[in-house]
């Protein structure tokens, strides 16, 4: 019976050593199906969704339960915009997944190789990326003219001189 204990200690014990091995490292590049690597702060440009209405199917606010709300509230803020990688992770099935946001409140993940396939992600063709802070103070422009704290003009001013700064 102790040698039966014993054994059964050390097979959990290598259980949860290898279970977590391939979650110990941390992903800093990926090279995607569309030959592009990204790199951890690197700027994602999406493009539209490839579901129904506009959705986006492999762009999600969950990993299991996206609702129609988050959906249409991703289509309205990200379809032909930019999010920011935060982190890639590497699902048990070996499909990547990055953790995007679109500034400082949320985040999301795109399962990316699928969402190349489908054109819901695109390549980024500006020159210059735009970063983290630059991304959180269009972010703040934009909740201002949406509450009417900003009038268009102002908003596309204010624009203007962030992006050629």
């Amino acid at each position: 019976m102790p040698y039966r204990k014993e054994m059964k200690k050390l097979f959990l014990v290598a259980l949860v050593i290898f279970s977590g091995a391939g979650y110990a490292q941390k992903i800093k590049e990926y090279k995607a199906y569309n030959g592009f690597t990204y790199h951890i702060k690197d700027t994602v440009r999406l493009g539209k969704g490839s579901g129904a209405d506009g959705w986006f199917v492999y762009v999600l606010a969950s990993s299991l339960n996206t609702s129609d709300a988050q959906r249409d509230w991703l289509k309205r803020k990200f379809t032909n915009g930019y999010v920011i990688l935060k982190s890639i992770d590497r699902d048990r099935f070996s499909r990547y997944k990055f953790i995007v946001g679109g500034g400082a409140l949320y985040n999301f993940h795109i399962n990316i190789d699928e969402a190349i396939q489908a054109g819901e992600v695109t390549l980024n063709t500006n020159k210059a990326p735009i970063n983290l802070t630059m991304a959180d103070e269009l972010l703040k422009l934009k909740s201002l003219l949406d509450a009417g704290a900003l009038t268009r003009t102002e908003y596309d001013e204010q624009k203007k001189k962030l992006l050629n700064q």
